[in-house]
């Protein structure tokens, strides 16, 4: 699509100048994510859909990080936090800066404009999903319902936990 090189451009200028949390980091994280679906087998417990929303939230997951953490953001009170009534501020204001992006200038990079309603609406929840599961507090609750899921390409909840663990990673 004409739209790549352009929100991959606005993907790059949205994010920080920090050691970790940076664009490099999130392209890392696409291609690693990517590297893992193609494979480990994981491809056929996931639809279409379901790998275009892993790329997009690898890509979007740290969009502006400032390089502190959701406890320092919620200690100092800082705008974020209040946005987000300090639940997972970071990932939120991630994901949201993400579907700005796609809605920038009338949706000029909205790289998702092919999808129909319905195929959106999926993959925009599954995008949030991805982000919102790489809050680390709730790193131990994926990896204990890992430990007895059981996945099959028809369970969208076993699904959105393989999305969630990939995008976490």
């Amino acid at each position: 699509s004409d739209k790549l090189q352009p929100f991959l451009q606005e993907i790059s200028k949205s994010y920080q100048r920090v050691p970790y949390h940076n664009f490099t980091h999130a392209f890392t994280l696409v291609h690693f994510a990517y590297w893992l679906v193609k494979n480990i087998s994981v491809e056929e417990f996931l639809t279409k859909d379901d790998v275009l929303a892993i790329v997009i939230a690898c890509i979007g997951h740290d969009l502006n990080h400032p390089g502190m953490n959701n406890a320092f953001m919620c200690k100092t009170q800082d705008e974020v936090a209040v946005v987000y009534n300090d639940v997972s501020v970071l990932e939120n204001m991630h994901s949201c800066l993400l579907f700005r992006i796609l809605s920038k200038n009338n949706g000029v990079l909205n790289i998702l404009d092919t999808l129909d309603n319905d195929r959106f609406v999926y993959v925009r929840s599954m995008i949030i999903e991805g982000i919102l599961s790489t809050d680390m507090t709730k790193h131990f609750k994926l990896c204990s319902e890992l430990k007895t899921a059981e996945f099959k390409i028809a369970d969208k909840s076993a699904r959105k936990l393989l999305v969630s663990l990939i995008v976490h990673l």
